[in-house]
């Protein structure tokens, strides 16, 4: 009679666990739960810019009569100026640029004051504390920040002597981006 052979007994295959099957449903949906809490203030608290788009020809007519109305007797009738009043209406026209969104210009006034114009979300225009000199080179960093890259002229070069202007001028124009942020999405019902 043949030997008998032995054969280890294979182990059967341990059924795949099923995990969700095997938690209470209490807690799963308290997952679930907590998963959208989060997600709400994720999406609550990150900024959501509007998107910018071009100006059209009236957007950008209507731009110019706001200013011009609100800035220019003001920049064009000086007292104790170097200029004569010809001049200095000259040297306006020369010096105001609106950018391609209609929401940032550039105006010089009495004395050779440069100003950097900022649209507000109630469409008015509002004079910045942004420390601009037209007829100088920017500093691109801020100047991007401020929307103003198509209207004046980058620098090339680092100043560090401008270290601490250029610092405050990206500061004052990432201010002007969030608080169009704010105004936008939390005029909705968080901050009334």
């Amino acid at each position: 009679m043949p030997a008998l052979k032995r054969t280890a007994k294979k182990p059967s295959k341990p059924e795949p666990k099923r995990y969700l099957e095997q938690l209470p449903r209490k807690w799963v949906w308290g997952g679930v739960g907590v998963f959208a809490v989060i997600a709400l203030l994720l999406f609550l608290c990150v900024p959501h810019y509007k998107p910018l788009k071009l100006a059209t020809d009236q957007q950008m007519q209507q731009a110019h009569q706001q200013i011009i109305g609100r800035y220019f007797l003001a920049s064009t009738v000086c007292q104790n100026d170097t200029m004569t009043h010809d001049q200095r209406v000259a040297a306006f026209n020369q010096y105001f640029k609106v950018n391609d969104y209609a929401n940032r210009a550039v105006i010089r006034g009495c004395n050779d004051a440069d100003t950097l114009l900022a649209k507000a979300e109630g469409g008015s225009w509002q004079r910045t504390n942004v420390n601009i000199r037209l007829d100088a080179r920017q500093n691109p960093s801020w100047q991007k920040a401020c929307l103003i890259d198509g209207i004046t002229t980058a620098d090339t070069v680092v100043r560090p002597e401008n270290a601490s202007i250029d610092a405050h001028n990206l500061q004052v124009c990432n201010d002007l981006r969030r608080q169009s942020y704010i105004e936008v999405h939390f005029s909705i019902d968080f901050h009334k």
